[in-house]
């Protein structure tokens, strides 16, 4: 086989996939995007993708300076490529990968969520507003990729005092400000176009550092609080999981184990297929 012959052999079997990352503003998913770059990178795992340079660039800039990340404003696309993963009972498993995503900014996904609130029913929504524009943009993206990432921050608007106080309240918030209109929105979706059934949904939550919920305690309440959407959803034969994953903090050193991140990445590349069969 001639070598231009080899490479094209190879372009072709190079998968992609798309998983769009949402959530409402400051709930993590830049932070995220960052943790799984530099996830991959350190571990020798793949390797974050040219035209992404630019943005991680950004992103590091205001590592090195100990600032946070400001919250996105536009919808920032990032391409993963992604050469292996590693697996729960050790070992990793070879891929070749190209994961593709967007950052969506959190004031539209807000306003998205505050209108799928007030108002579920899409077909009654006011044609030409933002609000509009934005549901149509969201469901071009969800029928065009192979699966969705989702961040909830169990913890927005919540005080130290509350949290010391051991009260769960700010849990049931958080699902009545986040999850409940996004799934309601997926649900309405999926019956708009029927290519959403067995597409995976992530649920990511965040922050673990700040809200210090074992998972356990955390899949107890989202199971329990969120049962009859779950059904839905999984009714649709989409399928449902769900992770508590630290992103990286202001030492960018750090190996990154034991965040969380290792376990979201195998499962996200199992999820959509992308793992080589021997």
């Amino acid at each position: 086989m001639g070598f231009w012959n080899r490479i094209r052999g190879v372009t072709r079997r190079r998968r992609q996939r798309k998983v769009p990352i949402l959530g409402v503003e400051a709930s993590g998913k830049s932070s995220l995007v960052l943790t799984l770059g530099q996830f991959i990178s350190l571990h020798k795992m793949g390797r974050v993708s040219m035209s992404s340079s630019t943005l991680f660039g950004d992103y590091l800039s205001y590592v090195a300076a100990g600032q946070p990340l400001p919250a996105s404003t536009r919808w920032e696309k990032f391409g993963l490529h992604l050469e292996r993963i590693p697996e729960p009972g050790g070992g990793f498993s070879d891929v070749d990968l190209l994961l593709s995503s967007e950052d969506i900014p959190g004031v539209d996904f807000r306003i998205l969520v505050d209108e799928l609130r007030a108002n579920p029913n899409f077909e009654t929504w006011k044609s030409g507003g933002k609000s509009q524009s934005i549901l149509q943009r969201f469901t071009e993206l969800l029928s065009s990729c192979d699966g969705f990432l989702f961040m909830i921050d169990l913890v927005r608007d919540t005080s130290a005092e509350e949290l010391a106080s051991g009260s769960r309240e700010f849990i049931w918030t958080a699902f009545a400000d986040q999850i409940k209109p996004i799934m309601t929105g997926i649900l309405l979706a999926s019956k708009m176009n029927a290519e959403m059934a067995h597409k995976p949904i992530f649920f990511v939550f965040s922050k673990p550092d700040l809200h210090q919920l074992p998972p356990e305690e955390v899949k107890e309440h989202f199971e329990r609080g969120m049962a009859i959407p779950l059904a839905q959803l999984r009714g649709e034969l989409m399928n449902v999981h769900h992770y508590n994953v630290q992103c990286a903090g202001w030492e960018i050193d750090s190996a990154l184990q034991g965040l969380g991140v290792d376990v979201l990445l195998s499962d996200l590349v199992h999820a959509v297929g992308a793992v080589r069969v021997s």
